[in-house]
């Protein structure tokens, strides 16, 4: 008899929002369209009776995929999958387990997010072997680092454990430039100037533009981006909004304070010639960079708070 192998893997597929719910087959299978790059984790254990040996690897699915893509996005839903391998009429149980151990980008460490189970199923049992287990799961809000444990018991035995990121990949911090000022760092977020491409080239241009204009004006200070990994900027500390926004690197907070009222028409149209979407909230702009092909576009601007 061949030796059983208790086979899993956390699949990585596209996010809910830019494609459907993955399709179960009988439960069995995910469907995913072929042309959706998947990045695989894989690990394999043999039962504990025949051997102790474990091995684990990393797989890519999909050649077009980059090794980068290996980060999950807060607040998505994805899928995760364990199969018992072996002959006979045998079945087996699997718990699944993911938590969140530490926070990224956050200089804080309270109670942190928890991952939830729409289907409440973290634990399956009186599968048969060879049959595939799956559950669905949504990553937290909050940008972090989760331990992914899959528990056996019945024909396979033991546990193997995983980590994976969960972030906004590619963000840049924002450096101090000309014209502009960096405000709103604390000591929960010390880093809240993380931006993509189009907010890091946008807001210097748009400070210089507007030097040039009223070279007498102070300079504009620009408030929260992002943080480091993306994902919720709870200001208070305790993974709760404000703010909603604020999660991709592409909207950032200008001030009100320095630009003086009979300059803010001016101050508008320039955000507006490089790119930016404008919500006045209160005592400062909310420039809005995001690309109209972006799956985070909105088209109406939301209050942050």
């Amino acid at each position: 008899m061949r030796p059983l192998a208790a086979v899993l893997c956390l699949a990585l597929t596209a996010p809910a929002h830019a494609l459907p719910d993955p399709r179960f087959d009988s439960g069995v299978k995910i469907e995913t369209p072929v042309h959706v790059p998947s990045l695989v984790v894989a690990t394999r254990a043999r039962d504990s009776r025949l051997t102790a040996r474990r091995k684990g690897s990393i797989s890519v699915q999909d050649e077009r995929v980059e090794p980068a893509l290996a980060m999950l996005e807060p607040d998505e839903l994805y899928s995760a999958t364990g199969n018992c391998q072996g002959e006979g009429n045998r079945t087996y149980g699997v718990c699944l387990q993911i938590v969140a151990t530490s926070g990224l980008g956050h200089d804080h460490s309270n109670q942190l997010p928890s991952v939830e189970f729409p289907d409440n199923d973290r634990c399956k049992s009186g599968i048969p072997l060879n049959t595939e287990a799956v559950w669905r799961f949504k990553t937290p809000t909050a940008a972090a680092r989760l331990t992914v444990t899959w528990s056996w018991s019945g024909a396979c035995q033991g546990s193997q454990s995983k980590s994976f990121d969960s972030g906004i990949e590619g963000l840049s911090a924002l450096t101090a430039g000309s014209g502009y000022t960096l405000v709103g760092a604390t000591s929960k977020h010390a880093s809240n100037h993380y931006s993509d491409s189009a907010a890091l080239k946008a807001i210097p241009i748009i400070a210089s533009d507007y030097k040039a204009e009223f070279p007498k004006d102070p300079d504009l200070l620009v408030n929260d981006i992002s943080l480091g990994f993306g994902g919720l900027f709870d200001i208070n500390g305790d993974w709760q909004s404000p703010h909603i926004t604020h999660r991709f690197g592409s909207q950032a907070d200008v001030q009100k304070s320095t630009i003086p009222e009979a300059h803010q028409a001016k101050f508008e149209e320039i955000a507006k010639k490089h790119g930016a979407r404008i919500l006045i909230e209160g005592t400062h702009y909310h420039l809005d960079f995001t690309s109209t092909d972006s799956v985070h576009f909105e088209e109406t601007l939301r209050c942050d708070f």
